[in-house]
């Protein structure tokens, strides 16, 4: 069964193109823009959330989180991190 990730972020370029990469895993994705709740984040019941930085005042949440920047990371950095969800 493929992971459930939830892709959050204020840029939306940014969101669609972090939501490619794990699309490319095959994972079941859920873009977000803008603010993020527990409530809006519990009926897709996510196993993994990536948050797409700068993101700003996240609330605290029970699934793991990965934090990744167009800034400083890769399509290979992004990589790295998923694969331990797959």
């Amino acid at each position: 069964m493929a992971p459930r990730i939830l892709v959050i972020g204020n840029e939306v370029a940014t969101v669609q193109k972090v939501s490619r990469f794990c699309l490319a895993w095959s994972a079941d994705v859920l873009p977000m823009y803008g603010p993020l709740t527990a409530a809006a984040v519990e009926p897709f019941a996510p196993d993994l959330i990536v948050v797409c930085l700068p993101y700003p005042d996240l609330p605290a949440l029970e699934q793991p989180c990965l934090y990744w920047s167009e800034a400083g990371g890769s399509r290979a950095d992004l990589d790295n991190q998923l694969r331990p969800y797959f």
